[in-house]
């Protein structure tokens, strides 16, 4: 464990998850903490509070009293506090690059518009089947800072990484980097679709030729990716043409693709699709990611597919919660995107009920529009973003103003055989505090309407 912060003063900005883990690993290390938050925030729930020296409710000029400042994700490099501290030459950066600072364990970083969470936890329990000690952290709510200190040096960190955190990294290097795919997503924070792309290439950025980079074939900006790591991509469009359009041969070529239903590693054939549990065909990218980790770690083909054979999914991504007179409800309120909204649609055989809406993120709504009127019988807008959606829609829709009343919406408007989903495809901070308080409220609501066993009829301003 590498330690140049013994006797340091650090400034920790933003006292979240990360925050907390950050500050508690600065002071068992030896290092002088003062933390700042914006928030007026308790500091109750953190044992090690008469150790440090804090500050709430504002950024005040005792923050720049330090040899290097930590910022949490959720603080921009464009905050005003960061643009001067830069300018009076403090270090600035992130939780994720401060604690791979004390990490010599081999590392697998995920990262992607879309499908981050199922991958990470898809290789989880492929190593853990395995029995390879791996450890999941990240940006699924575990702080890269709160594992540090459990690791063992046979431990392999599974994480998964947004923009965010991948906006201050400076010497973060990944054993694996894997890009699952870039759409336009964040543009409230990022100034262009392209700062974006850059932003999630930098997790291949500090690789070298030891190391791998595991990449979307079919996505043009992540198969191009600049790396000096040793590539492999994976393909889940069935009409795969590389190999003619190309010319060159499959045996040579470092991919996994998807061919006459079946999983082709190279010329070998894995297995067949059937054989593999992927409830949803816009997880098959997830799973053939994760396949490639099992290559790189040498494990039998038969192992790769009863490890992620394993999984039973991620809650708040196509999670299926059950039924109400023949009435299926799937929760699907991690999908915040465009691209995560339409291939989630069109996962489904038959028009489905949907509640969708959220928080504004300066993206192209279009193709959101036209998947709702192509795929929904019936669509209940939620959310700061309802009014402008409703304009675009042809299929019949109403507004909601809680979660409770859209999910009573949805299920008078349905008939037994129908699909009710929580798809929102925006941001969840309109309504709620992020898209796991959106997924669990939507659960309640369906447990309150399982509870009454009738139909609901609400009269409808």
């Amino acid at each position: 464990m590498k330690n140049n912060y013994k006797g340091k003063k650090v400034s920790v900005l933003g006292f979240g998850r990360s925050g907390k883990a950050c500050a508690h690993l600065l002071l068992n290390v030896g290092a002088k903490v003062f933390v700042s938050d914006s928030s007026k925030h308790p500091i109750h729930d953190f044992k090690d509070q008469t150790r440090i020296e804090f500050e709430f409710g504002k950024h005040t000029e005792r923050v720049f009293d330090a040899d290097i400042i930590v910022i949490s994700p959720g603080i921009s490099l464009n905050h005003p506090i960061v643009l001067k501290a830069k300018s009076k030459k403090i270090p600035v950066i992130g939780e994720l690059e401060f604690a791979s600072h004390f990490i010599e364990n081999p590392i697998i970083g995920v990262t992607g518009t879309n499908g981050k969470t199922t991958t990470v936890f898809l290789i989880k329990k492929m190593l853990e089947f395995a029995k390879i000690d791996s450890i999941l952290c990240g940006n699924m709510g575990i702080p890269l800072s709160s594992i540090v200190e459990k690791l063992k040096p046979s431990t392999v960190p599974v994480l998964e990484i947004s923009t965010f955190q991948l906006e201050t990294i400076k010497t973060f290097r990944p054993w694996i980097g894997i890009l699952l795919n870039i759409s336009p997503d964040h543009l409230d924070r990022h100034k262009s679709f392209q700062e974006y792309i850059d932003l999630k290439l930098k997790l291949l950025s500090n690789q070298t030729n030891k190391d791998f980079a595991i990449l979307n074939f079919e996505d043009v900006a992540v198969k191009n990716a600049n790396t000096k790591a040793k590539k492999l991509f994976f393909s889940s469009n069935s009409k795969f043409k590389c190999l003619s359009e190309n010319n060159f041969s499959v045996s040579d070529f470092p991919i996994l693709y998807v061919k006459d239903g079946n999983i082709f590693w190279k010329h070998d054939k894995l297995f067949s699709i059937n054989e593999l549990n992927c409830k949803w065909e816009c997880l098959l990218p997830d799973y053939l990611a994760a396949i490639l980790v099992g290559k790189l770690f040498k494990l039998s083909t038969n192992l790769i597919l009863e490890g992620l054979n394993s999984f039973d999914g991620v809650s708040h991504r196509l999670e299926d919660i059950g039924t109400i007179e023949k009435v299926r409800f799937i929760n699907n309120s991690m999908c915040t995107n465009p691209q995560a909204f339409v291939s989630t649609l069109h996962s489904f055989e038959k028009p489905v009920i949907l509640i969708a809406g959220g928080k504004e993120k300066k993206v192209d709504i279009t193709p959101i529009a036209q998947a709702i009127n192509k795929c929904t019988k019936y669509t209940v807008l939620i959310g700061e973003t309802s009014e402008k959606i409703s304009k675009l829609l042809e299929v019949k829709h109403d507004s909601a103003s809680t979660m409770e009343e859209a999910v009573n919406f949805a299920y008078t408007f349905a008939s037994q055989g129908d699909t009710i989903i929580l798809s929102p495809g925006f941001a969840s901070f309109d309504w709620f505090k992020d898209f796991s308080d959106r997924g669990e409220k939507f659960k309640e609501a369906v447990s309150q309407l399982k509870k009454c066993n009738k139909r609901l009829c609400l009269a409808k301003k």
